[in-house]
């Protein structure tokens, strides 16, 4: 009889909470039983779309010819490493016990996506509907379960989900294959991956290219009549038509005060010196003295990039360190709200829990309640915005009591964040006194600024990252003196000065800069789009950084982040600039916004997809051979069909016979890898007319990507690769191989020409000329070349891996088979 619910999570930490509320005690493989209910869960995402060969056999191999890869409808299968618990969760779904399915993963598009995919690959047509949670806590998961939605209600999202899924896809698929058929190494593509690698690579530049501009500035000591003292700096006679107000000076915003700063630059020490000259024997006078007290509210409450900023400047955490110590505050502590939130800003059902939230907080923060004085009904549009909270509402702690005690050092230190971030919302505004003074002596200006703090306000309580005055300036306090007073010079000091080359980016500031890459987009819809989400989402940015680090594109120097030659080298190879800026996601999460509110059909968007896919296997492929710096650490991924670092294998020049010249870090990938060497019966035309130099018995004859013996299925395993290390062997060659058992110098690198020898049981070599006389020639060793770093020199230290022993190609390689890598 069908009568269980079937309640499936995105992860067995949220099954257990979900499980333990619905009284599902016992637990039976991957599944809690209760009265009525099973609780099950996914591990992230279980299916994945398949590969291109699996959709079509003919897009197993990277030819050039073979592109735009666009099934007509993208298949998607279990992830092999998951399968068989993709498989048991599929027998609970059909089981005919169970009624009806509860999707209980993360409330977001990709927490749809993770179980719609799964649903239907497993073949689920029952009844579903949607538990929709921001907080893990008992309270909140039984306040989820009375309120179950439909799941139709959700089909807009999903569509989205599957768009974007789809079309990072499509195009990451298309643009790495189209790119690659120009490099020496596989270069991947994708639409955040590579506009963030821009942003990188330009800063790079900028800092490389930077040359100091030295300037000098003149301060004094200003003395007036009433006995008043301060320190002024002189500035050019207009800026005080520059500085209209007190907020030009004072804003470290303002494109004016900007103006203003570079106003006080002077081009030699001998212009101060004149300057001081002038004013020694001169009386001047105040010509400008303004100030105000200004209020400086509470931050606004942490969403996940915020707080990883804040991490990153305070503890030097990474973008990654601080998203798992956020999860685990989220799932196993439940001590914070979901971190992968966009938004800071809760909704009113939100704010109305906060005085249950603040009666729960550790008695280290009991002590500061005193302070917030503010009553949480009071917030204020600045922090209760329903309308921009989407998904998940911004971070807070939740109302569970709980030893601090238990926790690790970094899990309290990013808990005292949030928990201190709230109190400062209830506090009252910060009061600062902010001042500047003007004066004239000799026609000639000179300007000074002051703040003060009146009131701490919520500085008293806040992390002392956001406790300094004026957002970091000093706290100087200028006094009262009245316009027109009487001033005169009585001292003076000539201070150089240069400028300073733009900071490289770390994760603070790169995150800032992917959240507000779109400011610069003039299409005025598409900015206000990249304002609201920017480049990525707050819950792929670290992993986008982590990835651009994994695959060698960038490294980490200290704290700082760097490109690599290799990343270097790919920005300066795509000549599409659609995949270098942010208008490209702006335009695509205009459109899937769209879908997601029902506004678009999704469709629409997939046929554009395609239609730019076509142009970019067109445009991309187009100019010179890239050369791809090698790099220590270059991305391989365990458990992978390939590594980017052998794709091109420049040490390894001899190989026996069937040999790929792809390594495998499993010998599953290596079996296949050679599989995919062997000519296929249907494919087999005589090419070479020769017969075979090793068993002398079966002719040579073509393959999918090597001319091999006929003889294959009989045991006799020799080929010749259409390419070898990335150089294209012509078929005249690949004949006198066999005739003759070396080519000709058919292939020149670095003024050195090189053939093809055989060599004793079937191995190939590239062996160098040393002179014109074309019978000399030396042989490269067929084994990994066994060179130290300590015999290559520091300044081709990459080279030497690169080239020491195989020499480049100067042709596109269309016909090389090749491992499939996921952008």
């Amino acid at each position: 009889m069908s009568n269980i619910t079937l309640y499936i999570a995105e992860k067995p930490s949220m099954a257990r909470d979900l499980a333990f509320v619905l009284g599902a005690k016992k637990k039976e493989g991957i599944k809690y039983v209760g009265t009525g209910v099973w609780v099950s869960w996914c591990i992230g995402h279980l299916v994945e779309i398949a590969n291109p060969d699996q959709h079509d056999p003919r897009w197993k191999s990277w030819r050039l010819s073979e592109l735009p890869i666009l099934p007509q409808k993208l298949k998607w299968l279990p992830k092999a490493k998951t399968k068989s618990h993709f498989n048991q969760l599929a027998k609970l779904i059909k089981s005919r016990q169970v009624a009806e399915v509860v999707n209980a993963c993360d409330a977001g598009r990709e927490g749809e996506l993770i179980f719609r995919a799964v649903y239907q690959v497993a073949g689920g047509h029952k009844p579903v509907k949607r538990f929709w949670v921001s907080s893990l806590t008992n309270e909140a998961i039984r306040k989820g379960l009375q309120q179950l939605r439909p799941s139709q209600n959700f089909d807009p999202l999903a569509a989205a989900a599957y768009c974007r899924a789809e079309a990072d896809w499509l195009v990451g698929m298309n643009a790495t294959r189209a790119l690659t058929a120009r490099a020496s190494d596989l270069l991947s593509l994708g639409r955040v991956q590579t506009p963030t690698l821009n942003m990188i690579v330009k800063r790079q530049e900028a800092i490389d290219h930077f040359q100091a501009e030295t300037y000098w500035v003149l301060d004094i000591i200003v003395l007036s009549k009433t006995g008043a003292q301060w320190t002024a700096r002189w500035h050019k006679k207009n800026a005080k038509s520059q500085l209209k107000n007190l907020d030009d000076h004072l804003s470290v915003k303002t494109q004016n005060q900007e103006k203003a700063k570079r106003s006080s630059w002077l081009k030699s020490p001998q212009d101060a010196q004149d300057i001081i000259e002038k004013i020694k024997p001169a009386i001047g006078e105040v010509v400008k003295a303004e100030g105000k007290n200004k209020q400086i509210p509470p931050p606004l409450l942490y969403h996940l990039t915020a707080l990883q900023q804040e991490c990153n400047r305070r503890f030097s955490y990474t973008a990654d360190q601080t998203l798992k110590i956020a999860q685990s505050l989220y799932e196993t502590h439940k001590l914070i709200s979901y971190p992968r939130t966009d938004s800071r800003y809760l909704t009113p059902d939100v704010a109305r829990t906060i005085p249950q939230i603040l009666n729960k907080l550790p008695s280290k923060y009991q002590n500061l309640l005193s302070q917030c004085t503010v009553s949480p009904h009071k917030l204020g549009k600045r922090y209760i915005n329903a309308q921009k909270v989407s998904d998940h509402h911004a971070i807070i702690p939740t109302n569970r009591q709980y030893d601090l005690n238990k926790l690790k050092t970094d899990e309290a230190k990013v808990y005292d964040l949030v928990a201190r971030s709230l109190l400062c919302a209830l506090c009252p505004p910060a009061l600062d006194q902010q001042a500047i003074l003007v004066v004239d002596i000799a026609q000639e200006l000179f300007i000074a600024k002051g703040t003060i703090e009146l009131k701490a306000g919520w500085r008293a309580i806040a992390p002392h990252q956001h406790s300094k005055v004026g957002k970091g300036k000093a706290n100087t306090q200028l006094p009262f003196v009245p316009i027109h007073t009487p001033v005169k010079a009585i001292d003076a000091q000539v201070l150089e000065k240069q400028t300073q080359a733009p900071k490289a980016y770390n994760d603070a500031s790169l995150l800032g800069a992917m959240e507000h890459a779109g400011k610069h987009i003039e299409d005025a819809e598409l900015r206000a789009v990249m304002r609201a989400g920017g480049l990525g989402t707050p819950a792929t940015r670290a992993n986008i950084i982590a990835t651009l680090i994994r695959r060698g594109y960038i490294s980490r120097a200290q704290k700082t982040l760097i490109p690599t030659s290799a990343g270097q080298t790919l920005v300066a190879s795509v000549n599409d600039p659609a995949l270098l800026e942010p208008q490209l996601t702006a335009e695509w999460e205009q459109r899937l916004q769209d879908i997601a509110e029902g506004k678009a059909p999704a469709h629409t968007f997939i046929q554009q997809i395609h239609a730019w896919v076509n142009q970019l296997v067109c445009t991309l492929p187009q100019g010179s051979k890239i050369q791809v710096p090698k790099h220590e650490k270059n991305y391989s991924k365990k458990k992978s069909k390939y590594t980017s670092k052998n794709r091109s294998e420049p040490n390894n020049t001899h190989r026996s016979a069937g040999e790929s010249s792809w390594r495998s870090q499993t010998q599953k990938a290596k079996q296949d890898t050679q599989n995919q060497n062997r000519p296929r019966a249907s494919e087999l035309n005589e090419v070479v007319g020769q017969t075979c130099p090793i068993c002398k018995k079966g002719n040579m004859i073509q393959g999918q990507s090597a001319w091999g013996c006929e003889r294959w299925k009989a045991g006799c395993k020799f080929i010749i690769p259409f390419a070898l290390n990335g150089v294209i062997i012509p078929k005249e060659e690949a004949a006198r191989v066999c005739a003759r058992r070396q080519s000709r110098l058919f292939h020149e690198s670095d003024g050195q020409k090189y053939r093809i020898e055989l060599q004793a049981k079937g191995k190939l070599a590239w062996a160098e000329s040393k002179s014109k006389n074309v019978g000399k020639s030396k042989v490269k060793s067929s084994k990994r070349s066994t060179k130290t770093s300590s015999q290559t020199s520091k300044k081709d230290s990459w080279r030497s891996k690169a080239v020491s022993t195989t020499p480049h190609s100067s042709k596109q390689n269309k016909w090389a088979t090749q491992r499939e890598k996921k952008p």
